[in-house]
């Protein structure tokens, strides 16, 4: 029976509905990505100074530094750059710039690529790569975390004159240079070594590129197309070309001093630097935990159009995109406390800007209550892709502690703008934010030659306890510590229902909270070399917060590398260990409690204790506290103990009661009646060849071991209880255990605080010498007597391999060390294989590297396939006398060919070794050859 007429239309109203209510949730998801302001979530920069941190810049600027400094030395400059005659050609009337001292440093290692690759990779791309690191670090994201995730990278950037100062030796490097200096790689790098899938786009607009960024990144979150986003700019100066160049239009000041708006502004002043902001829609942000430091409210771009110059900055275009991005923050001008402007101490630029301040911000506020502005290219220099990035993060944190920056300058303000009736005044000296009884707010001008125009209205952060950090165990970051496995397995799975829960109970929930809370704190510290470590460990001395926040914020919010120690409340730190390439824990639980053990180790560890003897007291009262179930309990409690951690056991060795329970083959009760049973010892006869068998690296131990080869033995048990526990976890995570932070930090009310950034080791890679090329014939050297041919074909693999890569020995090429780890790319692999060939004599096919892809296996390759085969004795002393009898004057040649017919007697010849023959030659001719 078909559909009535009133079902149909039922049945049409009940979809119609339907799908208005879906297109009524989806508008109402899309307002609220529209208006969810976006929050800046960390922050990381370099500026000159020896800023290396936004609270840095911040004081600088609070203090009215100069940043100024004579041109660098360690870059290939002209020595006689100065002239004071504008038009000498090659060079510039200015003396200094705001510099980076340091940007020929770069950490290679850390970021996987070699010192050869380094030396032609643009400063640039190598100071976005730390800061991003750090950025990322100082928003509490564990970098790992990002892979494959929508996040973008918007970076400004204008130079490109990496490697192009005359007489810049790059031979052998052209492979390298076509991806070290493309400009698009400035964020498509970062973008590849995090793994991030969201946008990745490095931009040109000249001295507005890094606002301009920052504008894209925003628009990117709000239509959902990444989740976060890094933006920001840098620029590098690798050549003087900036200089030499304005120096002609008599633009730069003569003293290298930025005044903006003083009546003595005479030119711009060139700077250095590099900036990036993590950001994420502030819901999100929330969410997640993340330390939340400013909203960006609104923002805008615009272009000049056809103004007076293809240079010159255009006063209606700056109106507009300031009021554009008011509209886009939905605010009024007057609802504004101050403005960095772009402010670069040009008469032309000061003017043009001032007005346009005036029109805007000036007018909405009047005499009575000017807008205070300032500049901090009167501290750093302008610096250019750079600076719009510089001037937000000075904002920010002057945003973040009520302390308004001054501005630079001395003497007399310009005349260009009526000072008393204009709405406007310049901040010169550094003070309290204005109160306005609202959140504070700035606005942020960049402006760019090129005539793309850029403003950003900023707010401060919202005072809410969620953006301090979340607590231990209540954000999905906490847990096992970034790059290990989650702790997991069968150990204790199956543990028996009388037996107490292993995982950690919420936050203040059980009556063991301060117990919990007096366990010693575990600072867990790692780096990639030992000397990162060490120096990571020199900076926490100075950390705010507990001993269990600066723990918790370590396990969850930095990356665990392979060199590691720890600290137990921030005490002195263990040996720096290195995680084995393939960590296997052992539980050796053979002994009893040592005889100056403290038992009240941890709530797990008693409560164990307790149960046993209870259970053994309810089975046989008189052995409740008998020496066999102490030891039995013990084994239980240590292993429950470290089980609560998350550590759990490659291999166990107990005896057969605590075995077999821990295993969850028994309950408690029936372990307990099997150890009453039988109370005996379990022996051990060979715990070395036991660990040695299932390749055990570390062991944590109750009682007595032998030691054995390869294996770190751990202590598990001692006279200060919770702290020998505590540095038992510690030594077994710096051995690659894997731990439950979360479980571990449960009822201490840890949170996350502020943390160093990671202590980069860096080192000069700067293109200005010759690249080392590869010497000797390798099939030459095989030839001489008792020659090792494989050692010696390993060692010119290993030899020519630190060349192509650049560094300075063969010490960090291990023979078994795959060539991917140790940094190769298709070129360095192209370069080696060209190499190679040179020194065989013999041609390579293009995939030589990757088929045979270790030291060791190239080597064998060669000498199997490639090179010659040994030849018998005397060949090579016949050979050298064929070369003697060559090269000698025709007359000596005949000589020798008449003393050596006397040894072709049969006889003779026989017994005439080649040995004989050459020292015939020595004797009659060496002194002649």
């Amino acid at each position: 029976m078909g559909e009535s007429e009133e079902q149909r239309l039922g049945r049409y109203l009940r979809q119609a509905v339907a799908q208005v209510v879906q297109a009524r949730e989806r508008v109402a998801e899309l307002e609220a990505r529209e208006s969810d302001p976006i929050a800046v979530v960390g922050a990381a920069c370099r500026f000159p100074g020896g800023v290396r941190s936004p609270e840095d810049l911040a004081r600088l600027a609070a203090d009215g530094g100069d940043a100024m400094s004579p041109f660098p030395l360690d870059r290939g400059w002209p020595a006689d750059l100065h002239d004071p005659d504008p038009d000498a050609p090659g060079r510039t009337y200015v003396r200094e710039g705001g510099f980076l001292p340091d940007a020929a440093l770069f950490d290679h290692g850390f970021f996987g690529i070699s010192a050869r690759e380094a030396a032609t990779t643009d400063p640039q791309q190598r100071l976005l790569l730390e800061i991003a690191w750090e950025a990322l670090e100082r928003a509490r994201i564990v970098p790992a975390t990002l892979r494959g995730s929508r996040t973008g990278v918007f970076a400004g950037v204008m130079y490109g004159d990496y490697g192009r100062l005359p007489g810049t030796d790059a031979r052998g490097l052209e492979g390298h240079l076509v991806t070290g200096v493309a400009g698009s790689l400035a964020a498509g790098r970062i973008a590849y070594l995090l793994g991030l899938e969201g946008p990745a786009i490095a931009l040109d607009t000249a001295c507005s590129s890094s606002l301009v960024a920052l504008h894209l990144a925003v628009r990117s979150l709000r239509s959902g197309e990444c989740d976060l986003a890094l933006a920001g700019g840098v620029a590098v100066m690798s050549t003087p070309d900036a200089f030499t160049g304005f120096a002609r239009h008599r633009a730069l000041a003569p003293d290298a001093r930025c005044k903006p708006f003083a009546a003595d502004a005479d030119g711009a002043v060139w700077g250095e630097g590099a900036g990036l902001l993590v950001l994420q829609r502030l819901s999100r942000a929330r969410r997640e935990g993340r330390p939340v430091l400013a909203l960006v409210r609104g923002s805008a771009v615009n272009c000049d159009g056809a103004s007076n110059g293809l240079t010159a900055p255009n006063g209606r275009a700056q109106r507009a995109v300031i009021r554009a991005a008011l509209a886009d923050a939905r605010l009024e001008p007057a609802e504004v406390d101050y403005v960095e402007a772009h402010g670069t101490g040009t008469p032309l630029g000061d003017e043009v800007e001032l007005r346009a301040l005036r029109e805007v911000y000036g007018a909405a506020r009047g005499a009575g209550r000017p807008m205070p502005i300032g500049s901090v290219k009167a501290n750093v220099g302008h610096a250019q892709s750079a600076a719009g990035v510089c001037g937000v993060l000075k904002v920010v944190e002057a945003m973040r502690t009520g302390l308004l920056p001054g501005t630079r300058i001395a003497g007399p303000l310009s005349g260009h703008v009526d000072w008393g009736s204009c709405g406007l005044v310049v901040a010169r000296e550094s003070g309290p934010w204005p109160d306005s009884g609202g959140p504070r707010r700035a606005g942020v001008s960049s402006f760019g030659f090129s005539g793309t125009n850029a403003h950003v209205v900023l707010e401060q952060a919202p005072d809410e306890a969620a953006s301090a950090g979340a607590a231990s165990g209540g954000t999905a970051s906490a847990g096992a510590a970034p790059g290990e496995a989650a702790p997991g397995g069968a150990f204790l799975g199956a543990a028996p229902a009388e037996a107490p829960p292993l995982e950690a109970p919420p936050l203040g929930a059980t009556p063991a909270t301060a117990a919990r809370a007096a366990t010693p704190a575990l600072w867990p510290v790692s780096g990639r070399t030992p000397g990162a470590v060490r120096e990571q460990v020199a900076r926490l001395a100075g950390v705010a917060g507990s001993p269990h926040d600066v723990g918790h914020s370590l396990a969850t919010t930095r990356t665990a590398f392979e060199h590691r120690t720890a600290l137990v409340d921030g005490g002195p730190p263990g040996p720096v260990d290195v995680v084995p390439e393939h960590p296997r824990t052992a539980f050796l639980l053979t002994g009893d409690l040592p005889h100056d053990a403290d038992p009240r180790v941890h709530p797990v560890f008693t409560a164990a204790l307790d149960e046993v003897r209870a259970e053994a007291a309810r089975q046989d009262p008189a052995r409740a506290k008998a020496p066999e179930t102490t030891r039995f309990a013990v084994q239980v409690a240590t292993a429950r103990l470290f089980a609560s951690w998350g550590v759990t056991p490659d291999l166990l060795i107990a005896d057969a009661a605590a075995t077999g329970h821990l295993t969850g083959a028994l309950d408690l009760p029936a372990a307990v009646r099997l150890l009453l049973a039988e109370p005996a010892e379990t022996p051990h006869p060979d715990l070395p060849g036991a660990l040695a068998a299932e390749k055990i690296t570390t062991a944590l131990v109750v009682g007595s071991c032998d030691p054995a080869p390869d294996v770190v033995l751990v202590p598990a048990l001692g006279p200060d209880g919770p702290r020998a526990a505590v540095t038992a976890l510690g030594r077994l995570w710096s051995r690659g255990a894997a731990v439950d932070w979360t479980a571990f930090h449960a009822g201490s009310g840890a949170r996350a605080v502020d943390l160093p950034t990671y202590p980069f080791q860096r080192t000069r890679h700067w293109l200005d010498t010759a690249p080392a090329t590869g010497t000797g014939a390798l099939a030459e050297r095989l030839t001489e007597p008792g020659a090792d041919r494989r050692a010696l074909v390993l060692a010119a693999v290993r030899e020519q391999a630190a060349e192509v890569l650049g560094l300075a020995d063969t010490g960090g090429l291990g023979e078994h060390r795959p060539f991917h780890e140790l940094g190769f790319d298709s070129f360095d692999a192209v370069e080696l294989r060209d190499r190679l060939a040179g020194l065989c004599g013999a041609p390579l096919p293009p995939t030589a590297v990757f088929s045979h892809p270790t030291p060791a296996a190239l080597a064998d390759h060669l000498v199997a396939e490639v090179l010659p085969a040994p030849r018998p004795p005397g060949h090579a002393e016949v050979e050298r006398l064929e070369r003697l009898l060559v090269e000698l004057p025709p007359e000596r040649a005949a000589e020798l060919v008449d003393r050596l017919r006397a040894l072709t007697v049969p006889d003779d010849l026989r017994s005439a070794s080649p040995d004989d023959l050459l020292d015939l030659i020595d004797a009659e001719f060496g002194r002649a050859h």
